[in-house]
C-alpha cells in the first residue's frame, strides 16, 4: 500500500509540474504542508532552547552553505515542489 501511495504521489507531482510550467504565471499563491519530519524539518529559532539548527553542519547543502535554523542539511521534497511551482525557493518552516 505504501508503494502504491508513493507512486501515485510521484505521478501527480510530475503531472502537475508539467501543467504549471506550461502556464506563464501559476495561480497557486501558497502551499501548506501538514506532515511529519519527512517533509518538515522544523525551526526553533524563536524558542529559548539548547537544541538549535542555526549552526554549521545544518544547511551545508543549501545555496551559500548557510545554516537556516532548519534541522536539515539541504532542501526537502516540499522545497523542490514550491520551487518548481514558482512560489518560493524554499517552503518556510
Amino acid at each position: 500500500m505504501k508503494q502504491y501511495n508513493r507512486n501515485t504521489s510521484i505521478y501527480i507531482l510530475r503531472h502537475n509540474n508539467h501543467i504549471v510550467k506550461a502556464s506563464e504565471s501559476p495561480s497557486i499563491p501558497a502551499v501548506f504542508a501538514f506532515t511529519d519530519s519527512t517533509l518538515d524539518s522544523g525551526n526553533n529559532n524563536g524558542l529559548a532552547t539548547i537544541f538549535r539548527g542555526d549552526h554549521p553542519l545544518y544547511g551545508r547543502d543549501f545555496p551559500g552553505h548557510i545554516p537556516t535554523g532548519r534541522f536539515s542539511n539541504g532542501k526537502l521534497t516540499t522545497d523542490f515542489l514550491v520551487s518548481n511551482l514558482g512560489i518560493k525557493d524554499t517552503l518556510p518552516a
